[in-house]
């Protein structure tokens, strides 16, 4: 009888948790940014072709993801896409070597300020750039015939000089025919360009398909040209979504190159991004360690997730060896503070344990 009453107090106590399987939902497999579909992996940069980014989702003991530019002021963040397949994807290539090399896209411009910064600068995926004459200029996309597409977001990427010469005043537009424009987004103010910094924007309107965007800049930032030197551009769609609970962070060797603050942020538009997690102070790492954090925010799904690195722990580098990201907690604790089993009885010849609550624990 003792050993019932065992048995139905853990069985009692246990049912004022519940408990949730955790699942990884990120791949631990990777051989190239895109090897495991419809994943895609993304990051400021890479320091050299032996950490490259999707290291950090290889699944290899050894190996890590590392970035450059901490002493310059370029925050590392590493992004994982759940699905460039059907959901939000640049659609943008970054492989042009002429203004109609990548067809059917073609590339043209209001003007170059020399033969050697031409429009197709834009998506070269290098660190060429265009420059325009002036503080007014627009740069066009022709994406092809049959190719219309709902522009979600876009990314702005500048030069790494010149700061008075990027964009601070335009619009980007929208049309079927070349001819008849349409606003889709107007964006004032953008100050204060980092070298070679990226920014992204949503779009205010997102309902209409079109074959040709136009970005229609009318104001720079004092200069006496125009510099972008990249640009994506991100259709909408629907695809997988998460809702991110915790995630853990390995870091092997130099304790200098890991974190020490980040945020872990969500998005649906790869724009505008939702913080999920503050952390700061992480000091202290060991060759090998890994360490997990809870969500302070967990209630929304998202197609991507950024971790975004403010500080590390002294280096000019920044390295992480694996990230995982899990979808539900371990465990959560529904109402229980103690319980006191305050009796045994027999009623009719049948054992009854009488349980009290205590801070929110009904009482059986």
């Amino acid at each position: 009888m003792r050993t019932m009453l065992t048995f139905a107090l853990v069985a009692l106590l246990l049912g004022a948790f519940a408990l949730q399987a955790q699942t990884d939902f990120a791949p631990h497999d990777l051989t190239s940014a895109s090897s495991h579909s419809p994943y895609f992996v993304d990051a400021v940069n890479e320091f050299t072709a032996e950490f490259y980014r999707w290291k950090a989702f290889d699944g290899v003991a050894n190996t890590r993801w590392l970035a450059n530019g901490m002493a310059q002021s370029l925050y590392p963040w590493l992004l994982l896409d759940l699905d460039i397949v059907n959901g939000v994807k640049d659609i943008s290539p970054h492989d042009l070597t002429s203004n109609t090399s990548h067809s059917p896209i073609v590339t043209s411009a209001s003007s170059e300020y020399s033969p050697d910064y031409p429009p197709w600068k834009t998506n070269d995926g290098g660190t060429g750039f265009w420059g325009g004459v002036g503080g007014s200029n627009w740069i066009k996309y022709d994406f092809g015939d049959g190719n219309a597409f709902v522009l979600a977001s876009y990314t702005i990427w500048v030069h790494t000089v010149d700061m008075p010469s990027t964009p601070k005043v335009w619009t980007m537009q929208g049309s079927d025919d070349d001819s008849n424009w349409y606003t889709i987004d107007t964006v004032v103010n953008q100050t204060g360009w980092g070298a070679g910094e990226a920014r992204s924007y949503s779009c205010d309107t997102t309902s209409t398909p079109y074959r040709y965007f136009m970005l229609v800049i009318t104001e720079n930032n004092g200069g006496t040209t125009i510099n972008i030197r990249e640009m994506n551009f991100y259709r909408a769609a629907v695809g997988i979504k998460k809702k991110l609970a915790s995630y853990s962070i390995k870091i092997i060797l130099e304790a200098t190159y890991a974190p020490k603050a980040w945020t872990m942020q969500g998005s649906n538009d790869r724009a505008t991004w939702d913080v999920l997690d503050t952390v700061s102070g992480e000091t202290d790492w060991e060759d090998g360690e890994t360490r997990n954090y809870t969500n302070d925010v967990a209630t929304t799904t998202y197609q991507f997730f950024r971790i975004y690195i403010t500080e590390n722990n002294g280096s000019d580098f920044t390295s992480i060896a694996e990230l995982n990201l899990w979808e539900g907690a371990t465990s959560s604790i529904k109402s229980v503070s103690a319980v006191v089993l305050v009796s045994i009885k027999k009623v009719a010849g049948v054992a009854i344990a009488v349980i009290k609550s205590v801070a929110g624990v009904p009482n059986v």
